[in-house]
């Protein structure tokens, strides 16, 4: 006698349906252990208990490797704490599948798809709170929720958050270097692949974004979704000999002249902390220099009509002629330039309203003639800064700042530049949420400098342009150092800074200021397609401008004044080189900086040209000197590759159609 396993029809398909949802099912069905997968399951975070002391802990695991390893979760505070002992409540699944527009982006068209998991657990004294994950293609990212109904006013103590990553990691990551009144903790150098166990110790950790190169993969961190109940985050090390660990802190104590707390406060009965993410990436880098996670990761706009954002060049006075916001006649060659030009905006910086031989009310109906767009600079003191620079004290009141934007939007005015925040304490977080808000509600667009970084706030607050937090083309003003550094500093910011949101560089500055440059005038042409900003600015003189060739005049004319409608990395590695393109309407724009002091021929492949068209080329790239442009004209394909002479400290720039 023989025993066979005959299945019915019916059982057959009950046992199918069982594999297929096993199989979906990104959760593991035990108390101590939790899987999450991305919709292509390649991107893994697992959560689990460790063995030793209890607590929750998480790998990243990336095409089978483990990208981060044993780090620890967990969040304390002044009523419970939630790190060891925990048991599970809950868990449930969701899927997030949803199409948004951005304004001041790398492409208009973005896609939110993930998969998510919420875990509630219980303290051993019954508190319970969540930690929701969401696993991306190429990325993952998690957050705390404190929501118990016994948590009246809480202040939360700290994150026991850690990223514990393999051995032999080349960090590109910046100091988080707050070092007095008037400066930011986001302008500093970053290390440049510098091995984990070269790194020296920093007592004030590192800034966000951060970027680690692995044996076979590229990691991505940084944090996204701030909404103003919580304080932004800066990665330390916990112990100065460990070089495979990095920790989440909230801000210093002393920063923003030792005013409100550095640690998270909340009466609510729910509180969320921001999102902390990780974006992976094989050896080529293209999915984390093309990656919708960060904005993905904030709300979803509550602005309905976008119309008056309108992304696009800034003729700015104040890196050429400081003095000049004081001087109404200083200022209307630069209006008139910016009209004879076709550039839509011009910044007015500090201390406008001592401005002599005319007001600001008369220079703003001046340049609505010309069809001109002002900006207006102000300070977002307050108390929480000394600079003196005017104007100050609209912009931490919120009676006051209502106002006052409502004064100047019925004189035309297009935007707002707000500076020296000089603290990222969750009263200044709140402020930059509050300017946004109040701002969309009297049509203004808004740039911060002295500040922290997006964070994906351009998708919330669309009429964001832009955001400092970067060592940019100011520096030529105050740091020796930054000619010669910023060669391959501005080839390491489109694989960092750059990806957390729109960043203002300052660039296009040609003559020299208080130091001279040693990049090219094609490499800072080249900034203006490679550095993403919904507002780039022409810091440099008219006459500068006035003297180069006709077909820069023609680039200049010609440059979006809207959203970019996609966007491509073609090649680089921080440091070295970098090659992206974007698109607009027909048009591609191709830009590549050279971030080595030898001379290059880049190779550019164009595959993302529409196949079957022939596309005229104008290819704007180094002259015989550093100071001079050539140009070439040449028709192309989708499968053909152009190649470019790039100088040292070079770059060029392309434009197809």
């Amino acid at each position: 006698m023989h025993c066979k396993n005959h299945l019915s029809s019916a059982s057959k398909i009950w046992l199918f349906l069982v594999i297929i949802i096993s199989t979906l099912c990104s959760c593991a069905n035990n108390a101590d252990y939790w899987k999450l997968s991305s919709p292509d399951s390649k991107t893994v975070i697992e959560i689990y208990k460790t063995k030793d002391s209890n607590k929750l802990a998480y790998n990243l695991i990336f095409d089978s490797i483990k990208v981060i390893e044993n780090s620890l979760l967990g969040i304390t505070s002044s009523e419970a704490d939630f790190v060891d002992g925990l048991t599970l409540v809950e868990a449930t699944e969701n899927v997030i599948d949803e199409d948004y527009s951005l304004i001041a982006g790398n492409k208009k068209k973005c896609k939110n798809n993930a998969n998510e998991l919420l875990l509630t657990f219980k303290n051993s004294q019954g508190q319970t709170f969540q930690l929701k994950l969401r696993a991306y293609n190429n990325g993952v990212a998690f957050k705390y929720i404190l929501n118990n109904a016994e948590l009246k006013s809480v202040k939360v103590l700290s994150e026991v958050s850690t990223v514990n990553l393999p051995t032999n990691v080349k960090s590109w990551v910046q100091p988080y270097n707050p070092s007095d009144s008037q400066t930011v903790g986001y302008e500093a150098y970053y290390y440049n692949g510098i091995v984990n166990d070269s790194l020296p110790f920093q007592q004030k950790g590192w800034s966000y974004a951060a970027l680690f190169e692995l044996e076979k993969n590229w990691l991505f961190v940084t944090e996204a979704g701030l909404d103003g109940s919580s304080p932004a985050s800066r990665l330390v090390k916990p112990d100065s000999l460990n070089t495979k660990t990095f920790a989440l802190a909230y801000p210093l104590k002393g920063e923003s002249l030792g005013q409100g707390s550095e640690l998270p406060t909340f009466s609510t009965q729910t509180w969320e902390t921001p999102w902390r993410v990780f974006l992976v990436s094989d050896k080529s880098l293209g999915n984390i220099v093309e990656s919708d996670i960060v904005t993905s990761l904030n709300n979803k706009t509550e602005i309905s009509n976008t119309e008056w954002i309108k992304p696009g060049l800034a003729s700015w006075s104040w890196w050429a002629e400081p003095d000049s916001p004081k001087d109404y006649t200083s200022l209307i060659k630069y209006i008139d330039f910016a009209a004879a030009w076709k550039i839509p905006y011009f910044l007015v910086d500090a201390n406008w309203n001592y401005m002599k031989r005319g007001t600001i009310e008369q220079l703003i109906s001046y340049a609505n003639t010309k069809n001109v767009g002002i900006w207006l600079w102000y300070n977002s003191g307050g108390k929480h800064n000394t600079v003196t620079e005017q104007p100050r004290d609209f912009m931490d009141n919120d009676k006051i700042r209502k106002a006052e934007f409502a004064r100047i939007h019925k004189l035309g005015v297009k935007g707002v530049k707000i500076d020296f925040f000089l603290s990222d304490k969750q009263h200044i977080i709140k402020q930059y949420v509050d300017i946004l808000k109040d701002a969309a509600d009297n049509k203004l667009m808004a740039n911060f400098h002295g500040c922290t970084l997006p964070r994906g706030w351009n998708r919330t607050y669309p009429n964001l342009m832009s955001m400092e937090a970067v060592r940019g083309g100011e520096y030529y003003i105050y740091d020796s150092i930054f000619p010669q550094a910023t060669v391959w500093h501005n080839t390491v910011l489109p694989f960092t800074r750059n990806l957390t949101g729109p960043m203002d560089y300052t660039s296009m500055g040609l003559t020299s200021s208080t130091f001279k440059h040693v990049t090219t005038y094609a490499n800072e042409l080249a900034q203006l397609i490679v550095f993403g900003s919904g507002v780039n600015h022409l810091v440099d003189l008219p006459q500068t401008y006035l003297k180069q060739p006709v077909f820069i005049k023609s680039f200049i004319s010609n440059y979006p004044k809207a959203a970019w409608d996609d966007f491509k990395f073609i090649s680089g590695y921080p440091g070295k080189e970098i090659v992206l393109a974007r698109k607009f309407g027909e048009k591609w724009y191709v830009a590549g900086i050279n971030g080595e002091t030898s001379t290059k021929n880049i190779k550019v492949p164009i595959k993302f040209l529409s196949k079957g068209k022939n596309y005229h080329s104008v290819i704007i790239s180094d002259g015989q000197t550093n100071d001079t442009f050539s140009c070439k004209e040449t028709i192309l394909k989708n499968d053909d590759e152009f190649t470019v002479d790039v100088m040292p400290n070079g770059g060029f720039v392309a434009v197809l159609e």
